[in-house]
C-alpha cells in the first residue's frame, strides 16, 4: 500500500508540474503578444500622425532636409555626463572659492551631542509631537526643553549651508545665461520666432540645422543631469513640483524630437530659460548680503516671469498648439498628450507665481526678500545648559 501511495503521489506531482509548465508557457506567449500590442500602440501612426503622414515621412532623404531621428537622442546621455562633471568642477573650483572670498561659510556652528534614542526617534519623526517629546525626556533623563532643543539643532544640521546654496545657484545661473544667449542668437533669423504659426506650416519637412540640433541635445542632457542630481541638490518645499517639471520637460523634448516638432520646442525652451538666470542671480545676491541688488533683481525677475510664462507662453505657444496646429497639420490623438503636458506646465507656472506674490507681499511688509521655497531655519537656544545637548563649535 505504501508503494502504491508513493506512485500516486509522484504521478500527481508530475501532472501538476506539467500543468504549471503549460500555464507558464501560455503566460509567456500572452506576455509576448501583450508587449507586441503595447509597442504597436506606442508607435501607432494613427495615434501620433494626422492622415497622409507616417513614420516614413520623417525618414531622411537626399533633399537637403534633416529630420531628427530617435537614435540621435543617445547623444544626450554623454552630454548629461559631461554637464554633470562640468558642474562639479565649476562649483568646486570657481564658485566655492568665490563664495568663501565673499565670507560665506560652509560648516555649521552647531554640534549635537549624540543620543542613540534621540537619533532613532529623529529618523522616524523629525518634528516630534508633545507626547513623544515627553516620552524621550523620561527615557534619556533630559528635560523636555533639552529634548526640544536637541531636535531643533538636529534639524538645523540637515539644512544646507549658505555656501552650498550659493554654488548651486552659481552653476544654474551660468548654464541658463549661456543657453539663453545661445538660443536667442540661434532663433533671431528663424521665421517662427515672431510668428508661431510657422511652427506648423510645411510640417513635417522642417530642416534641423546644426545649431538647433545641438541646442536640443544640450537641453535634454541638462534636464537628464538635473533629474539625476535633483535628489542631492538643496531640498526645497517645491521639491516634487520641480521634479515633475523636469519629467514633463524631458517628455516634451523627447516627443517633439521624435516627431520633428522642434520649432515649437525651441520657443518653449527659450521662454523658460529667460527668467532662470534672473532668479538665480537674485538668490546669489541675497546669499552674499547684497539686499538692494537682490530686491532689484527680484522685481525684474517677477516682471519677466509674468510676461514670459503667464502671457507669452499661454497666449502664443499654448494657443498655437491648441488652435492653430490642427487646421494646418491635421488632428491626431497625440495632440492630447502634447497639450496636456503644456497645460500642466502652465499650472506649475501659476502655482509658482503665487509663491512669487507671497515673497513680494512679505518683502513689502517686512523689508526683507525671502525665498519661500526654502524651509524656515530654526534658531537653537543656548539656555538650560545643565546637560550639553548642543555645543558651540568655534
Amino acid at each position: 500500500m505504501g508503494m502504491v501511495k508513493r506512485v500516486k503521489i509522484l504521478t500527481l506531482v508530475h501532472v501538476l508540474a506539467a500543468t504549471w509548465q503549460q500555464i507558464i508557457l501560455a503566460e509567456f506567449v500572452d506576455m509576448d503578444a501583450l508587449w507586441t500590442d503595447i509597442k504597436a500602440t506606442i508607435w501607432s501612426e494613427k495615434f501620433w500622425f494626422p492622415k497622409n503622414l507616417s513614420w516614413e515621412s520623417l525618414e531622411n532623404k537626399d533633399d537637403g532636409i534633416y529630420h531628427p531621428q530617435l537614435g540621435d537622442l543617445s547623444l544626450a546621455l554623454p552630454m548629461a555626463l559631461f554637464l554633470s562633471i562640468f558642474r562639479i568642477c565649476l562649483e568646486r573650483y570657481l564658485f566655492s572659492p568665490i563664495g568663501r572670498t565673499l565670507g560665506l561659510k560652509e560648516e555649521k556652528h552647531i554640534r549635537i551631542i549624540h543620543h542613540e534614542a534621540l537619533e532613532k526617534a529623529f529618523r522616524l519623526h523629525k518634528t516630534p509631537c508633545n507626547g513623544l517629546v515627553q516620552g524621550l525626556a523620561k527615557q534619556t533623563d533630559l528635560s523636555i526643553r533639552q529634548v526640544e532643543r536637541w531636535f531643533r539643532g538636529r534639524r538645523k544640521l540637515e539644512k544646507p549651508s549658505v555656501l552650498k546654496k550659493f554654488v548651486e545657484s552659481g552653476w544654474r545661473c551660468t548654464f541658463y545665461s549661456a543657453i539663453f544667449v545661445y538660443g536667442m542668437v540661434m532663433l533671431l533669423d528663424k521665421v517662427w520666432l515672431w510668428k508661431p504659426v510657422n511652427c506648423w506650416i510645411g510640417y513635417p519637412h522642417h530642416h534641423v540645422s546644426n545649431d538647433i540640433f545641438w541646442f536640443y541635445i544640450i537641453e535634454i542632457g541638462y534636464y537628464i543631469s538635473s533629474l539625476v542630481l535633483h535628489f542631492t541638490d538643496v531640498r526645497r518645499k517645491d521639491f516634487w513640483e520641480l521634479f515633475i517639471h523636469h519629467i514633463i520637460t524631458l517628455l516634451l523634448l523627447t516627443f517633439s524630437w521624435i516627431q520633428n516638432m522642434i520649432r515649437v520646442g525651441t520657443l518653449v525652451l527659450v521662454i523658460h530659460d529667460t527668467v532662470d538666470p534672473l532668479v538665480e542671480s537674485a538668490k546669489m545676491a541675497k546669499y552674499c548680503g547684497k539686499l538692494v541688488m537682490c530686491d532689484v533683481l527680484f522685481v525684474v525677475f517677477a516682471s519677466t516671469w509674468f510676461i514670459t510664462r503667464l502671457v507669452i507662453f499661454p497666449w502664443r505657444i499654448v494657443y498655437s498648439t491648441l488652435f492653430l496646429a490642427h487646421p494646418i497639420v491635421g488632428f491626431c490623438p497625440g495632440w492630447y498628450i502634447y497639450n496636456g503636458l503644456l497645460l500642466t506646465l502652465q499650472f506649475l507656472h501659476i502655482k509658482w507665481f503665487l509663491i512669487i506674490c507671497r515673497v513680494a507681499v512679505y518683502a513689502i511688509r517686512t523689508g526683507k526678500t525671502e525665498d519661500l521655497r526654502s524651509e524656515t531655519e530654526e534658531n537653537v537656544s543656548d539656555d538650560d545648559n545643565h546637560v550639553p545637548v548642543t555645543q558651540k563649535s568655534g
